[in-house]
């Protein structure tokens, strides 16, 4: 039997899953691919030695992937295993759609952005704050993305609203078309915090224009 070297794009695979809760064999062909032949076949491979783990947690939902125990500590990472959560693999799997689209409409390499997970490990250890579920840097500007599925208390969306404003040069909102209430809150925070963009979340199920509200 070969032996079996990883090779720099599987060190970026690897460290790009480390970044999120789990990712599709799509996702990674979209992101390290031309084809999904060649990314199914090297995803097996690193499933087959242990780097990746793959689980079917839902019906009709695509295999998940993540790190392994052996892939954490390659990359230097806390051993313990994210959890996947049921109801947060809908939202979690449009924020990768999302990245992809941004990468496309945006002209940007992967590198242009940082995710949540990203963020809060740049935040240290102390205590938890509010960070987007992505971010990104164009022309020395930064902009925060979340994808919002369901109405949150207004208290905690407008703060949401703020941290974002205070740290970053402007923020997109993705929701669900049908969530009038939810738009005509974040239209609500329109005048107090500027540079805010809301768009459809079911306009990116392919690289195309958003159709914003």
């Amino acid at each position: 039997m070969d032996r079996f070297v990883l090779t720099d794009r599987d060190k970026a695979i690897l460290r790009f899953v480390s970044s999120v809760r789990f990712v599709m064999s799509r996702h990674v062909t979209a992101l390290f691919f031309d084809g999904a032949r060649a990314c199914d076949r090297r995803l097996r491979a690193l499933v087959d030695h242990k780097y990746l783990m793959r689980s079917k947690v839902l019906y009709g939902v695509p295999y998940l992937y993540q790190i392994t125990t052996l892939a954490r500590r390659l990359l230097g990472l806390n051993p313990r295993q994210d959890k996947i959560r049921i109801d947060h693999i809908e939202h979690d799997s449009l924020v990768l759609d999302a990245l992809i689209h941004f990468m496309a409409h945006e002209e940007l390499p992967l590198s242009a952005f940082e995710m949540e997970k990203e963020l809060n490990r740049k935040n240290g250890f102390g205590q938890r704050c509010h960070q987007p579920d992505f971010v990104f840097i164009k022309d020395g500007k930064s902009t925060a993305v979340e994808i919002e599925l369901t109405t949150k208390a207004k208290d905690r969306l407008e703060a949401n609203v703020k941290s974002n404003f205070m740290k970053y040069d402007q923020q997109i909102w993705l929701i669900r078309k049908d969530n009038r209430k939810l738009l005509a809150l974040l239209k609500s925070y329109e005048p107090k915090y500027a540079s805010m963009n809301i768009l459809s979340v079911e306009d990116f199920t392919d690289v195309n224009d958003f159709i914003g509200y």
